[in-house]
């Protein structure tokens, strides 16, 4: 599950796992991906539901790879959602005002 503090059993320390370190890189970058493989033309609707897909196959990615059983849907969809929701804050707090989205429109399609 994707978390970015996980506690400890017994309350000590919070501990971070490697999964939660891949799933926010991943999360923070996937806009920047969305930006590079669209054209200046598509509407922003359409990076959004690009984006979703993307965070649909990263969730479900990583409940497959830390799964030892059975796949747990509900953990691949609430980890889909929380790499959609960081995504987006990512895009709009960090990539569009210091332009690098606009620059990474422009890198593919000139």
């Amino acid at each position: 599950m994707l978390q970015l503090i996980t506690l400890v059993a017994d309350g000590s320390a919070p501990a971070i796992t490697w999964t939660t370190v891949v799933n926010t890189v991943v999360a923070v970058v996937l806009p920047i991906l969305v930006a590079l493989v669209t054209k200046e033309v598509h509407s922003d609707r359409t990076r959004a539901f690009l984006l979703l897909a993307l965070s649909a196959v990263a969730g479900v990615l990583n409940e497959w790879l830390v799964s030892t059983g059975d796949f747990n849907w509900p953990k691949a969809i609430y980890d889909a959602v929380v790499i959609f929701v960081v995504g987006v804050a990512a895009l709009l707090g960090l990539w569009k005002p210091s332009g690098v989205n606009d620059r990474a429109k422009a890198v593919l399609f000139k």
